[in-house]
């Protein structure tokens, strides 16, 4: 059943605290297993998508706009307050949803509390905050929320369990946030962004790799136009040597064919590439398990789709064994 905006009238006049509450609690009692008793007032409308979060959304998306604004508020502050791993996964998945902005203020510390090795729910954890990260910080228009943007992503790539496979759509993350300074993003995402896209002529993937490479430096030509691009071929001598020779030859290339042009022959082959993030509503966005009281530690499993998502295949795992 999909709720319109009569059936949620009983909300609009809840305050952030009111949608804290209900959140917070009503996922608690989700996980332990209270199925839709847990959203007392919205129980028809619960267990209804593929994921619980989906369903969240779905009554958000009736609300007037004052009201879904102190929805969101209360998502932030749910999200700061809860201590359950699949509670603030579901709460993430919502923010991404719902685009709720401030989310990045709260990122650093959820991080330390639910990635703090290299463990499997470690790398999920992470992987569900990176996704919420960049789906939120786009085009903000508050300088304070994109500053916490970047000090979100500072702490993702920082985390030992981050994916250096993942470098590519934080780069473009930090691109579409503070397109200017992107010879900075580039140094700082230097190390993973050669793990990933270095080339050893003699190697089978050397190809695939510099494909790859290619399109991301088309995707981000698109983000930040042809000066800027331009100019940070001047400033980024840590890009070249050791593999990356051909990335100041490829800026080249893209900046004299246009935004518009491949700079390579069979490009399209690549479509789903590393930096090029899912819907925030796909069926592909990897969420909690429906089943109630489920702890949801798909681990290994997420990691695999999201490198079906992002086409990480063949060297995912050769870049994962060398940060093993």
């Amino acid at each position: 059943m999909i709720p319109s905006a009569g059936d949620v009238k009983s909300l609009e006049d809840w305050s952030a605290t009111d949608f804290q509450n209900w959140l917070g609690d009503g996922l608690a009692d989700w996980f332990d297993g209270r199925g839709r008793r847990s959203f007392y007032s919205m129980y028809l409308f619960v267990d209804q998508d593929i994921t619980i979060a989906a369903d969240l959304f779905a009554i958000y998306s009736v609300l007037s706009r004052p009201a879904a604004s102190r929805m969101r508020q209360g998502l932030i502050y749910a999200t700061a307050f809860a201590v359950s791993r699949p509670v603030v996964m579901t709460l993430m998945d919502l923010a991404a949803m719902t685009k709720a902005q401030n989310l990045v203020s709260v990122i650093p510390g959820k991080l330390s509390l639910f990635a703090t090795g290299e463990d499997e729910n470690s790398k999920e954890f992470l992987t569900r905050a990176l996704f919420a990260v960049a789906s939120v910080s786009t085009n903000t228009g508050d300088s304070s929320v994109s500053e916490a943007a970047m000090n979100a992503i500072r702490h993702i790539v920082a985390n030992k369990a981050f994916n250096p496979n993942f470098s590519g759509a934080v780069l473009t993350t930090l691109c579409r946030i503070k397109p200017e300074r992107l010879s900075f993003h580039c140094h700082e995402m230097e190390p993973h962004l050669r793990k990933v896209y270095a080339i050893n002529p003699e190697s089978d993937d050397a190809g695939i790799r510099k494909q790859r490479g290619i399109r991301l430096i088309e995707e981000i030509h698109t983000l930040v136009g042809s000066d800027i691009l331009y100019n940070s071929l001047k400033e980024i001598p840590r890009l070249r040597g050791a593999g990356m020779d051909w990335w100041e030859q490829a800026v080249n290339a893209c900046l004299n064919n246009g935004e518009n042009s491949n700079c390579i022959d069979n490009a399209a082959h690549f479509s789903d590439v590393d930096f090029r993030l899912p819907s925030p509503v796909s069926d592909t966005l990897p969420s909690q398990e429906k089943t109630p009281g489920a702890q949801n530690s798909v681990g290994a499993e997420l990691l695999e789709r999201f490198e079906k998502i992002f086409n990480l295949s063949p060297i995912a795992a050769e870049v994962q064994d060398e940060t093993a």
